[in-house]
């Protein structure tokens, strides 16, 4: 069996022009096949993060696809995470700013977020 090579994301964003060579797409179905996937982490790629439909890494001009997600998400109306922790634990009354479920610090989620995480979060957001 031929030896499958590595194609780096960020060089396939609206550039499927070498599926287009016999046997490539074989290629890339063996290699899916044949790889096993990664753990599930909180992480991106910085592909995804700073060169999404950008000319390339040296370029700058990337957009990040987590940030669009999150401002997509408030562009919809979805309430903050501390609103839906408060409507988790059974507060239905509506008004999930002023619930008592509702956590005021980042100490009361330490049970719901993992460590390192929380350390992030709350260094970004004193």
């Amino acid at each position: 069996m031929e030896r499958i090579r590595a194609v780096d994301l960020l060089n396939t964003f609206y550039a499927p022009f070498s599926l287009h060579t016999p046997g490539a797409l074989d290629a890339v179905i063996r290699g899916l096949l044949v790889e096993p996937a990664q753990q599930p982490d909180r992480h991106m790629v910085t592909a995804m993060t700073d060169h999404l439909y950008g000319a390339g890494k040296e370029s700058g001009d990337g957009l990040d696809l987590a940030a669009q997600l999150i401002q997509m998400g408030r562009d919809h109306g979805l309430p903050p995470y501390v609103d839906w922790v408060a409507f988790c634990n059974g507060d239905l009354s509506g008004d999930l700013s002023r619930s008592a479920a509702r956590p005021r610090s980042f100490d009361e989620l330490a049970d719901r977020i993992v460590p390192e995480a929380l350390n992030a979060l709350k260094s970004i957001y004193r």
